[in-house]
């Protein structure tokens, strides 16, 4: 299911560097200009930096945009 989400006031794994989503299957824009994104929350994926499976919804203190 789709999910909104503004990049610059929040933290998701989604939208981090350390999410292992090369093709960035998981988010898609919706006015990318103004922060807004839309993230699907039934991806899961490896996190590079813990080495453990994160939902894209999900948060950790090692968050790093890679908008």
């Amino acid at each position: 299911m789709m999910h909104s989400f503004n990049v610059k006031q929040g933290t998701l794994c989604a939208f981090c560097r350390h999410w292992n989503d090369p093709g960035g299957i998981a988010i898609s824009p919706l006015n990318a200009a103004g922060g807004a994104w839309q993230y699907n929350d039934q991806i899961w994926n490896v996190c590079k930096r813990t080495g453990l499976k994160m939902r894209s919804g999900m948060r950790c203190r090692h968050y790093e945009c890679k908008i």
